[in-house]
């Protein structure tokens, strides 16, 4: 596997292209190699039914998996009807399949990733139910026919055997699960008593969101193909390069991030707090799955991310991460400032308090942006050191430290105000001095438990993970040195190189100026304050200008501006779908209606 040089924060580098996806790209309908992982056998891979054949293929309505499919989809449809069943008992049964989704199949990916205890299963069921296996398994063809076959066992390596048992256990599990949340949410769908503006766009938005996800689902099924559907690499290996585009291209994990907007599309419309709140446990369990089972594997199987840094063995203190206060005096002098920022923060007037967090913003894009200015132009900051007899590493690692005192207390001052604010406004008005009664609208606790307040509150909640996700992986692409912009320190010009875009950076070439303060924004929707959005605002503009004024004619120095990418993943796939020619014409369409609409109120004027 191969690495790239990091630089700073916009500097993307090289790295086994599976870490971008949830599983691997294969042509469904292109004949492939595969390659068992036990034997290292190779063997011709036949066609197979994806999710969606079983319903439609009469031929497969005679095998156990898909009439167990059929039948607890019957059961769950006519006992609601009927109002047999009461409606909770469709919630634990939604949790019980979930729980048989992320937990049930996680454990027996991880334990097939770890040795193969799923195969060896399988291995036992052939030597004493081998017919009953074989009525029950079924392909769509064999060398490129498609048609349907009854499977025989001794055609097929192990392997793929195995894989074919787990195919008809995820189905079960996998439309007992959607069947099973669609009837959850019927059952617990609250119709409005009105509908006004507030409706409409709810409805509106839920709508789109169900549709996005229509086409996300449908777009990864069309680029994974069922090898990747259904965690094929857990089981053997296809002789095949691997192909990102689509959904994959704009997305990361869209199997688990986006392929996810359905639940949130039918927690607005349905008006439900359990709708929401269950939706969006169920949706944290998928990430869950995906960081402690797929994830493992893809780097066990294809190699995870790697840094080519200037590291030093010394790990570097990142927020509270690696913090060592009892240790390191300057960790301990880090921590003391943030605890009496904290106390300022909370004990000082609502103006004072927003003044304090607007000061600490300006100081660190300033100020962080000022020194590494002059670092570009002429290594300012390492020739005072120099000049004070100290050595550019000593420069590197003092600036380090600076840089990360003042983003941490930008962050701690941020959730202080937002805690104040809160606490304030929900749970006690007297809780901090205000300068006036108008400082706070105090609303009470009942407030918390509206329907409005908790879209607003898991709203807020699903922004921090993004963010934290950004961060994360900002972090895992650049390394230490690159997340203090170390080549303004140690500069290695090189406008010959074309740099790689890996990681978060397939998707966008500046994630901190689209993601990184989206957790201000989530914080501002959990405080309800006016105050903490502006802040937020204020963050992502001096974010926008840093980058445009002090990282990006430091890349251009550095690669040269003819070797950067104009256009992150997004930018490039949404520009491909709009290039259509069908799209394309539509555009054609509007842009002259619109014309004629203009020519009309201007004849009437």
């Amino acid at each position: 596997m191969s690495t790239g040089s990091p630089s700073s924060p916009s500097s993307p580098q090289k790295s086994s292209p599976s870490n971008d996806g949830d599983k691997k790209s294969v042509n469904k309908e292109e004949e492939a190699i595969g390659i068992c992982t036990t034997t290292k056998e190779r063997f011709n891979v036949p066609l197979t039914y994806d999710c969606t054949d079983v319903f439609v293929t009469p031929q497969k309505w005679t095998e156990w998996p898909v009439i167990i499919e059929l039948l607890l989809i019957f059961f769950y449809s006519a006992t609601y009807l009927l109002g047999i069943l009461p409606k909770w008992f469709f919630l634990v049964n939604y949790i019980f399949w979930r729980l048989a989704y992320n937990c049930g199949l996680g454990y027996i990916l991880s334990t097939q990733s770890n040795g193969k205890h799923f195969t060896k299963l399988v291995q036992n069921l052939i030597k004493t139910h081998k017919p009953m296996l074989e009525s029950n398994l079924s392909l769509r063809g064999k060398n490129g026919v498609v048609k349907h076959e009854k499977y025989r066992i001794d055609d097929y390596p192990l392997d793929f055997t195995a894989w074919m048992v787990y195919r008809a256990v995820v189905d079960v599990i996998l439309s007992s699960d959607l069947a099973g949340y669609i009837v959850f949410c019927v059952a617990y769908f609250e119709l409005p008593t009105t509908f006004g503006l507030y409706e409409f766009i709810s409805y509106g938005i839920g709508i789109s969101l169900c549709l996005f996800n229509l086409w996300a689902k449908s777009d990864a099924h069309r680029v994974l193909g069922d090898y990747a559907w259904y965690w094929g690499d857990f089981f053997f290996l296809l002789d095949k390069n691997l192909v990102f585009d689509g959904i994959f291209q704009m997305f990361p994990h869209p199997m688990y991030s986006v392929g996810y907007s359905f639940y949130y599309g039918v927690s607005i419309m349905s008006r439900s707090h359990t709708v929401l709140v269950v939706s969006f446990c169920a949706h944290m369990l998928q990430l869950i799955f995906l960081v402690f089972v797929e994830n493992p594997h893809i780097e066990k199987i294809y190699g995870g991310m790697s840094s080519e840094t200037n590291q030093t063995s010394e790990r570097e203190p990142i927020f509270f991460k690696n913090l060592e206060p009892f240790k390191n005096p300057d960790d301990l002098f880090l921590v003391v400032i943030i605890c009496y920022a904290m106390f300022t923060s909370l004990t000082a007037s609502f103006t004072t308090a927003v003044g304090h967090a607007v000061l600490w913003r300006l100081i660190h894009h300033v100020g962080m942006g000022y020194i590494l200015y002059g670092q570009a132009k002429n290594q300012a900051f390492t020739k005072r050191f120099t000049k004070l007899g100290g050595t550019s590493q000593q420069a590197f690692t003092f600036f380090k430290k600076l840089y990360n005192f003042s983003l941490t207390i930008n962050h701690v001052i941020m959730v202080t105000l937002t805690a104040k604010i809160f606490i304030t406004t929900f749970i006690w008005s007297g809780f901090v001095a205000a300068d006036g009664a108008s400082d706070y609208h105090f609303e009470g606790f009942s407030q918390l438990l509206s329907w409005q307040y908790a879209t607003q509150l898991v709203a807020g909640i699903i922004l921090i993970l993004l963010n934290i996700y950004q961060s994360t992986s900002t972090h895992e692409v650049l390394g230490d040195h690159g997340w203090f912009y170390g080549d303004f320190f140690y500069t290695e010009t090189n406008q010959n190189k074309q740099p790689s875009y890996t990681g978060i950076y397939r998707y966008l070439n500046n994630p901190e100026i689209v993601l990184g303060y989206c957790a201000y924004f989530g914080l501002a929707l959990i405080s309800k304050s006016y105050a903490v959005l502006g802040l937020a605002i204020l963050s992502q503009f001096a974010t926008y200008l840093f980058v445009k004024f002090v990282e990006k004619p430091h890349m251009d120095k550095i690669y040269g501006a003819k070797n950067l990418r104009e256009k992150g993943g997004i930018e490039m796939e949404l520009s491909r779908v709009t290039s259509h020619p069908k799209i394309a014409a539509l555009n054609e369409r509007l842009d002259e209606n619109i014309s004629k609409v203009k020519k009309l109120l201007l004849k009437q004027d």
